[in-house]
């Protein structure tokens, strides 16, 4: 695939994202305020609501780290770089960090993959509706293989973008 066609597909996951976590969000404030004002106003109760919820939360979870991982603004804790002032170092540490990342995210995605197969065969189902709990599990599937995506494509723009000169 040329480079192009990837960042159209990453456009376009991102805009797939970005319509998963607010319909999920917004459901999930709806079904919770709604269980709310049910509860402790009409003294009701939204029976079974949380399996709905469940399965939105799995979705806004994973969609959101996802997102995250996508624009760069995933969880980090690098340090090195104020400590150590040699970019030529300082690059070699990033290109290592983001190649243990990718092997890691890639062990994930075949764990996150036997996960949902497991529940797929398995053929669980809520208590109350009977929804099959490979709708929230597949969230896990999704989600670590679009990272994994991601990280590579992050790595490959490092390589490329990169206005450092190794002197090795």
């Amino acid at each position: 695939m040329t480079y192009s066609i990837i960042k159209k597909l990453s456009n376009s996951l991102k805009t797939f994202q970005k319509i998963i976590l607010i319909v999920t969000s917004s459901f999930i404030a709806i079904a919770i305020g709604t269980g709310a004002i049910l509860r402790y106003l009409f003294n009701k109760d939204l029976y079974g609501g949380e399996e709905f919820i469940s399965i939105a939360a799995f979705w806004m979870y994973f969609m959101g780290a996802v997102y995250a991982t996508h624009t760069k603004k995933h969880i980090t804790a690098e340090i090195f770089s104020s400590y150590c002032k040699n970019v030529t170092i300082i690059y070699i540490v990033k290109l290592i960090s983001l190649a243990v990342t990718i092997i890691i995210s890639f062990l994930y995605s075949w764990w996150g993959w036997e996960f949902f197969h497991w529940s797929l065969t398995k053929g669980g189902k809520s208590v109350v509706w009977l929804i099959p709990l490979v709708y929230g599990h597949a969230a896990v599937t999704v989600g670590f293989i679009l990272m994994t995506f991601y990280f590579i494509i992050i790595f490959k723009e490092e390589i490329i973008n990169s206005n450092y000169r190794l002197k090795i």
